[in-house]
């Protein structure tokens, strides 16, 4: 067991640093794009201020 240990711990950062090279860019991208995708379809509020008193006394 003690051997495994030794072998698991010295390629386990090799293997988690080949699946973050490989895979977190797709899927980093992936979510850039969908956000993009979103925000032109739904745009925020351009004028919102959660601040601003004008904002309140519309009603709103």
């Amino acid at each position: 067991v003690p051997l495994i240990n030794e072998a698991l711990s010295a390629e386990m950062p090799i293997v988690l640093k080949v699946l973050e090279d490989t895979l977190m860019p797709p899927l980093v991208a992936t979510l850039k794009n969908k956000t993009n995708e979103y925000l032109m379809n739904f745009p925020i509020y351009p004028d919102f201020n959660l601040t601003s008193v004008d904002y309140w006394d519309e009603g709103f």
